[in-house]
């Protein structure tokens, strides 16, 4: 999990900032992106898949002993197994920073020619359909993408591809800042290290056990 949290805070906040003109404010959107896109992918997801009590008097007690023995199973006092609730939790904050990523890919569509608001929309909407579409692929087709390059990759590049249009406006296209310096490429770079370093972690996370 840290290891994918530095690809989203530093490895892609660096690797935006290859525009001259707008090497801070890649970093700083990136990290608001971020912030933002983690705290409602951890709602979304738990919208889509409620999480729900399992009462000692609703299971037998050789099944209420195996239960016990489970690390993952919570209980309160006030067991109830038909009011859901959010499940925070270490599975819950990874699939968090999976969606990040793919909002974070569709940020380096439009670099430069979105405003923060704009951005901060196209997080809230993108996570949503980003969760959706998870359901759709592996739930109901039952495809099966270890390291998310479908669900992922392709989603958040299709999405900015979208964005762009959206967004588009002929002046910023050719605007002389839209070009490099050999400062920001440097910085850049660094972010690729940090995205190169982390990559197998990023994706064996989701690989499944064994």
């Amino acid at each position: 999990f840290q290891d994918v949290h530095v690809m989203i805070f530093v490895g892609f906040g660096f690797l935006m900032t290859f525009l001259k003109k707008y090497g801070l404010s890649a970093v700083s959107l990136n990290m608001l992106c971020s912030a933002l896109a983690i705290q409602w992918g951890i709602l979304v997801h738990g919208f889509l898949h409620p999480s729900y009590d399992i009462c000692a008097s609703n299971i037998s007690r050789n099944a209420t002993e195996e239960l016990s023995a489970r690390s993952d199973i919570l209980y309160n006092n006030n067991c109830s197994p038909n009011f859901p609730w959010i499940d925070i939790s270490l599975g819950t904050m990874i699939d968090a920073d999976f969606s990040v990523a793919a909002v974070l890919i569709s940020f380096g569509v439009i670099l430069g020619t979105s405003s923060p608001l704009q951005l901060i929309l196209m997080t809230l909407v993108e996570i949503v359909l980003f969760n959706v579409n998870k359901i759709i692929g592996r739930d109901i087709l039952g495809a099966v993408d270890a390291g998310d390059t479908i669900f992922v990759h392709m989603f958040a590049c299709y999405f900015g591809i979208a964005m762009s249009r959206v967004l588009y406006d002929r002046n910023a296209a050719t605007s002389d800042k839209a070009s490099t310096t050999q400062t920001s490429d440097l910085f850049s770079m660094v972010g690729t290290v940090f995205m190169w370093m982390f990559w197998p972690s990023f994706n064996a996370v989701a690989a499944a056990d064994g």
